[in-house]
């Protein structure tokens, strides 16, 4: 493939200690993988037919932009990208270039606050309008992501964790396969019984949620439901 050169150039003033604003401004491009440029399926079937790309592959290019002001109250982020020629998966092992320009917009807002010395919380939402050279909404990419996490030092030997995220509106690999709008927690905690050694609990998809991520989508399988895990983690 021809060769490229990227650029980012950044910038940020701290108007005062409860202030700043700034931008980000960067191009990228990104060649096709050996596996995208490859044949795909499944090779152990007898059966098996390989499908390729029905037109070479060509690099895609890209051009960000973000603006952001950071407050007491958090970080407002507003981002916006173009791709040119950007790589699809198009089904059955096949990638190719969707032609023309696909854009991204959107917010991002994030915050990092304490309602005790003891317990920390973190919550962020982000909102994406993506959009394929053609104009139709794009697939696999949730309108709005939501996140919640609290973490609660009960002791300097005990730390309590609580991760809930919420997902909007995605569609799967056509447009009326809605793959989205779930919430999943989880609930996490650490036991440092001495200095080099912690007992970490996990409990994955505490409410058994339904769901399918954006790997398994397009092939129907659920994601798996309520997971509990002891991990015992040590330095030596």
């Amino acid at each position: 493939f021809e060769d490229g050169a990227t650029y980012r150039l950044g910038l940020k003033h701290e108007f005062d200690s409860h202030f700043a604003g700034g931008m980000n401004v960067s191009t990228g491009f990104k060649t096709p993988s050996l596996y995208q440029l490859s044949c795909s399926g499944n090779t152990g079937a007898p059966d098996y037919i390989c499908f390729v790309a029905p037109e070479p592959l060509t690099p895609e290019k890209s051009v960000s932009a973000e603006v952001f002001a950071e407050t007491s109250f958090g970080v407002l982020t507003i981002f916006q990208s173009e791709v040119t020629d950007r790589i699809d998966y198009g089904g059955i092992g096949v990638y190719f270039n969707d032609d023309g320009k696909s854009k991204t917009q959107g917010w991002e807002y994030s915050h990092t606050f304490r309602s005790h010395e003891s317990i920390k919380h973190a919550v962020a939402h982000t909102y994406v309008d993506a959009k394929d050279a053609a104009g139709a909404r794009r697939v696999r990419i949730p309108k709005t992501e939501t996140t919640f996490k609290t973490l609660w030092a009960t002791s300097d030997s005990l730390t309590l964790g609580l991760d809930i995220r919420r997902t909007g509106s995605r569609l799967g690999n056509s447009d009326d396969l809605e793959t989205g709008n779930y919430t999943v927690s989880d609930l996490l905690g650490t036991y440092r019984i001495s200095a080099k050694t912690a007992l970490n609990m996990r409990i994955e998809n505490l409410n058994e949620t339904f769901y399918q991520d954006a790997v398994n989508a397009s092939s129907g399988y659920a994601t798996r439901g309520r997971g509990y895990y002891l991990t015992l983690q040590s330095e030596f």
